[in-house]
């Protein structure tokens, strides 16, 4: 919906490039930049007070879910989703095995959903699940589709699929009777014979109805390449959503900016931007040659990194940052480096309703999922082949 508007920032920066035909995304006019927004806030600025939510106080001892056998059902590797039903289930996406493993309320496996393949309820790239309360049903986001499951109190049934079309996808989060997802779609020409530069993408978040899984708009910010190549656009233009339906609101943040966006879940249309600054993070590289070419490029040292965006309740979305590996980093020196105590999860609270950020107290744990009456929180162990265990704590 809304075409990134600098291009006279990015020329600038093209001119005054080492290599005239060589521009890295983003670069050094950031401060401008960031001047333009609503509210920014700095990397150095953490806050001292822990993020208050109702009836916080807790007594009860966390339940903990996992086991560091792998051959134990209980075993989770990793996760990129965690969900809770209305019967007090736990869900856990584990897209190394794409499959979702389901935990009662004592913490105990029950039984998955899913497994690999290309078949109806299979999963060939399981990102991201989200829980749709009002109709008693779980969405999972997965590589070009989304696969629906009805959920009953101790058993699942296979509703069906919908096919999305997008690539680069990673989120999925609902609104009222709609579901949001990011990524882009890609159009091309139809022609046997194709040019690059003929390929365009879509913009970056999508809305989607819940009853008919028909597509209804897509929005968001472009940022776009110098080359004009709309698949360079689409990378560039990758997006992490949440949505609050307090303010019935979508917040995306985008990626290669410290931009932080809130859009009308009805109109998409955009209410404030935010942004963060002396964010350090990874950049591309262009060059605009014959055959242009877009080049990931990781840091040489610790870098930061967004890693989560999500609804919490009471309009209020957390963004945990944490630190990017540096290239090239022997796996010892990693284990070492994320044992520091000053090294741990920024905690960024925005307020959906005006886009004021505020920096808590930084955590030692990562926040898998958080809700006025549950806290879920991931404790993961310095060997690998150990997995990780979630930390349920109910307020």
């Amino acid at each position: 919906m809304i075409k990134f508007k600098y291009l006279l920032f990015f020329s600038v920066l093209l001119f005054n490039c080492s290599k005239k035909n060589e521009f890295q995304h983003p670069e050094k006019l950031l401060a401008e930049f960031l001047d333009s927004l609503d509210h920014v806030v700095s990397m150095s600025s953490h806050g001292l007070s822990q993020l208050k939510v109702k009836n916080q106080e807790s007594s009860i001892t966390p339940l903990v879910i996992g086991n560091k056998n792998p051959n134990s059902q209980n075993f989770i590797l990793s996760t990129t989703g965690v969900e809770t039903d209305n019967y007090y289930n736990y869900y856990v996406a584990i897209s190394q095995e794409n499959q979702i493993k389901v935990f009662s309320k004592e913490g105990e496996f029950k039984y998955a959903i899913g497994r690999a393949g290309r078949g109806p309820g299979e999963f060939t790239r399981l990102t991201d699940i989200v829980y749709d309360s009002y109709n008693n049903q779980l969405l999972a986001l997965d590589k070009g589709k989304i696969e629906v499951f009805y959920i009953y109190k101790d058993s699942y049934k296979y509703k069906n699929t919908i096919h999305t079309g997008l690539t680069y996808s990673s989120n999925i989060c609902l609104l009222q009777d709609f579901f949001f997802v990011n990524g882009f779609k890609i159009t091309k020409p139809d022609s046997n014979i194709v040019s690059l530069d003929e390929i365009k993408t879509s913009l970056p978040i999508h809305a989607f109805n819940l009853k008919t899984g028909e597509h209804q708009a897509s929005f968001g910010t472009e940022y776009p390449s110098v080359s004009n190549y709309g698949i360079f656009d689409g990378i560039l233009s990758q997006t992490l959503i949440s949505c609050d339906v307090t303010n019935n609101l979508v917040v995306g943040i985008l990626k290669i900016l410290p931009q932080i966006t809130g859009y009308d879940g009805i109109t998409k249309k955009i209410k404030w931007k935010s942004g963060i600054r002396d964010f350090d993070s990874e950049s591309y590289l262009e060059k605009v040659t014959s055959v242009p070419t877009l080049q990931k490029i990781t840091p040489n040292k610790l870098h930061n990194k967004y890693f989560d965006i999500q609804n919490i309740g009471n309009g209020k979305a957390l963004i945990q940052i944490g630190l990017g590996i540096p290239k090239n980093a022997p796996l010892n020196n990693i284990y070492t480096l994320f044992k520091d105590e000053n090294l741990k999860w920024k905690n960024l609270i925005v307020n959906t309703s005006n886009g004021k950020l505020t920096f808590e107290t930084p955590t030692a744990r990562k926040v898998a999922y958080w809700s006025d009456n549950i806290k879920i929180e991931l404790i993961p162990s310095f060997n690998i082949n150990e997995g990780l265990n979630l930390s349920v704590t109910s307020f």
